[in-house]
């Protein structure tokens, strides 16, 4: 079962989605800041809710796939430590530790080599 999860998250189509979802994140913070975005400030607040859980899947998925081979790789450090804040944030109500989240638009860098 573990090799077939690590298959999964080391796929091109999961770190698309990923990365897509990491894209999306930014974009939804950004949007929140906005005086229109107040108006669906609950429709925001579930999607941005929703990502950060999709994120914890995401490293749960990772770690038990690579065990303590994940925290060998310092980008999984810096995803599991913006992700653990994040987390932290969504359920303490401090909405400025949520934007920590942007820093991992950074990834992206690892993920497209031109960038």
């Amino acid at each position: 079962m573990r090799e077939w999860v690590e298959q999964v998250v080391n796929s091109g189509p999961f770190q698309t989605v990923v990365l897509c979802l990491i894209l999306v994140n930014a974009v939804l913070l950004g949007v929140e800041t906005l005086p229109v975005a107040e108006a669906s400030s609950d429709e925001i607040m579930l999607l941005d809710r929703a990502i950060v859980y999709a994120f914890v899947i995401e490293l749960a998925l990772r770690i038990y796939a690579q065990r303590l081979a994940y925290f060998a790789n310092g980008w999984n450090i810096f995803d599991f430590i913006i992700v653990f804040v994040s987390l932290f944030a969504a359920s303490s109500g401090l909405a400025a530790i949520r934007a920590f989240r942007v820093l991992r638009v950074l990834r992206v860098v690892t993920v497209i080599p031109r960038m």
